[in-house]
């Protein structure tokens, strides 16, 4: 079996301000077919960056005109509407804005208490 050699005592401080002096570079390598011979360079030359002040938005929803446009458009894609579908639901919105018809909704259970209610208007159908 072949013994590793301990350091010595006197080699220890030696060794150990080689390590400090390595924590201060980085050693770039790099692939052998760059052709590029390894750097090694102090953190000086990377320096620190000022942290930039993040930019504050007055208007998040921009280039949507206003900021109901953008929810509209966000829900209409979450709800992934279709053309027909997103031009249906504008034109009874606009109804309903310019006080053409009335509207009640308030919550999805008035909507859903509202098909009940039409449920029990439908014939039964029963199984064979």
């Amino acid at each position: 079996m072949m013994s590793v050699p301990r350091p010595t005592i006197s080699a220890l401080p030696n060794t150990l301000s080689a390590v400090n002096s390595d924590l201060d570079t980085f050693k770039t390598e790099y692939h052998p077919n760059s052709g590029r011979a390894p750097s090694i360079e102090s953190f000086s030359v990377y320096g620190r960056k000022e942290v930039p002040t993040p930019i504050l938005d007055e208007e998040p929803w921009q280039p949507f005109s206003c900021r109901a446009d953008f929810e509209f458009a966000d829900l209409a894609h979450k709800a992934a509407l279709n053309k027909d579908q997103t031009d249906e639901l504008l034109q009874l919105i606009w109804k309903i804005a310019g006080g053409h018809t009335g509207f009640s909704f308030k919550s999805h259970g008035d909507v859903s208490k509202a098909w009940d209610r039409a449920a029990t208007q439908m014939t039964p159908v029963r199984g064979a």
